[in-house]
Parts: C-alpha cells; structure tokens; sequence
C-alpha cells in the first residue's frame, strides 16, 4: 500500500472493533480496561511496556512507528494534562510517561506532548468530561462519516498509517494554510497518511478562522509575538452529521519563539457552539483566553488582552 504503516491483524478481530459500535463499543471496553490494567500495574510496580504489548498491541506499535519521525511530533506544541472544565486531571502520569517513553519524547510533569497526550493518552482517560470522554473523537466515526473516509482512518487502529500521522496531516493541511515550511513536513510524511485523507478536498472547504493575537513575556524578559488560531471547518459530505457535530475545529498555535507553528488539538462541535465561539468580541485590547487546555510560555491559563479578528476563508 506504497509503502504506509499497516498494523496486520485477523480479520475477525479486526470485525470486531469497527469503530461502528457506538458508545459502549469494543474499543471503549478494550481501552478503559487496559488503562486499569496499567494503573494497577504502576502500582503494583509492573513493567508497563509489557502490559500494553500484551492488552493493546496495535496501540503500541504505532506510538513506535511515531517515534522514528520527529519532524512529524515536531508540529505539535504542549497541553496541561488537566480538564479545564472537569477540573480533574485527564490521564494517568504513569500512562502518559510510558506513551512518551515509547515515543521518544520525555512526558512528565503537568506540561506534556500535545500531540501524543490528544491522541494515544485520551485513548486511555477514564474521567468523564461535561462534554464525555476524551477517547470518544477517536473512537466513535461521526468525525470520518463528515469527511468521507474510511471509518478507521482516525481512529485506534488505522487500516493505513498511524492515528497521530493521520491526525497530523488532517489537522495540518487546515491550520497550516499558507505556511510552506509546515505544509513540506506533512508532504514529507505522506507515506505515513492513510490515502483516502490525502485525497481530501482541503482547498476547497469552507471554514472560518479565529485569529488571537498577544504579547507574551520570554525568559530574556522581552515579549513575543503569539497567535492562537481557530480554524472551524464545515463536514460538508455527511447530512446525518449537520444536526449534531457538523464542524470540525483544529487549534494551534504560532508562538515566535518556536521554529514552526504548532497544532494542540482537534474535535467536533456543534453548530451552537460554533455560533458561541463566532460571537466573541473581535478588535482591539479584547480578553482572551488560551483554551482547550493548550499551553503558553509565561501565559499558565491567565487571561491577557490582545487582537482578535474572524475571517472566512474557501
């Protein structure tokens, strides 16, 4: 399949986790009991490599296939591992460091791997948020049936590529828009990305962004120049999708002391939340907030004034 990362399982098995089933699916039982299994065996002083080997194997040789790519991990900035809104932390420490060990890059503390942390480590939360549980983006298929993908395509076990290659250059091709240096890393990788995304129709979606912009103090003691964007993008192929999650939103962020933009997080929204977001104030010494958990050098969470402005875009 020139040359993609695909995870080879028995087809009976793989029958059985379509990401069809719904909200008590194969995937929601599997994952939910092998973060048991890894929190007991923290405990217990297991070996935690081995108990994910063994409980989710798919998951594991994909967090090792993500692990050889570093200009791919390099597009994403860093999130708190903590629920703004359930006020509760959102993984495991133990989870998120062995995801991170795997994966090459150093996971602890309360500052994590963006991209590692919204994916592979949701996959394993057990709190329930206002808005569910954090693996539910993943695990259910309204995301894929409004691009019009294989059902798998974002999902825990991709049939092509990896579930944070396939998120990468989804989310990059919307928020990198415009960005060379971005837009050549994902052409880069994609022989990771399963095909029936890069076939999608990304120049012609029809979104709107939200731009932030602030001043942000550095460590040398002078400010820097920090954007947040929203992208929302309307799922334009399935209408089951347009009275419920009917939009996908992409966050990230281009920080000037960082080499290149970075993607924090992604999921869909509902056409009155997109109206919520839409209403913001816009202009001038406006307050803004760092949200969906992102994380700002010098920022932690506070509220700063800055320029926010909406545009359309085709």
């Amino acid at each position: 399949m020139n040359g993609r990362p695909v995870f080879v399982i028995d087809e009976f098995l793989r029958s059985r986790m379509t990401k069809q089933h719904t909200t008590e699916s194969y995937w929601d039982r599997r994952l939910s009991r092998t973060a048991e299994k890894l929190i007991a065996g923290d405990k217990a002083g297991k070996k935690l490599e081995t108990i994910l080997k063994r409980s989710c194997p798919e998951v594991y040789q994909q967090i090792a296939e993500n692990s050889r790519y570093p200009k791919m991990l390099g597009l994403w900035g860093e999130s708190y591992n903590f629920d703004e809104h359930a006020r509760r932390r959102i993984v495991h420490p133990a989870i998120v460091q062995l995801i991170g060990r795997i994966a090459g890059i150093e996971m602890k503390g309360r500052i994590v791997h963006a991209g590692l942390q919204h994916t592979y480590a949701y996959l394993f939360s057990l709190i329930d948020t206002p808005y569910g549980f954090k693996r539910e983006r993943w695990v259910e298929t309204g995301l894929e049936q409004g691009l019009a993908v294989d059902e798998d395509a974002l999902g825990p076990c991709p049939r092509q590529g990896t579930l944070l290659s396939n998120a990468t250059y989804l989310l990059g091709r919307i928020a990198f828009r415009g960005r060379r240096k971005e837009l050549a890393v994902l052409r880069q990788h994609r022989h990771l990305v399963d095909e029936d995304l890069l076939g999608l129709p990304f120049r012609s979606m029809k979104s709107q962004k939200i731009l932030e912009r602030f001043r942000a103090p550095s460590e040398s003691g002078k400010h820097r120049d920090v954007t947040l964007h929203t992208d929302l993008v309307r799922l334009p192929f399935d209408k089951q999708t347009a009275q419920n999650a009917s939009t996908l939103l992409a966050y990230s962020i281009v920080d000037q002391s960082k080499p290149s933009a970075q993607l924090i997080t992604a999921f869909t929204v509902t056409a009155a939340s997109v109206q919520e977001l839409l209403r913001l104030k816009t202009g001038e010494r406006v307050e803004i907030n760092v949200k969906f958990n992102a994380h700002v050098e010098g920022i932690d969470r506070n509220v700063v004034l800055g320029n926010r402005s909406i545009s359309s875009l085709k």
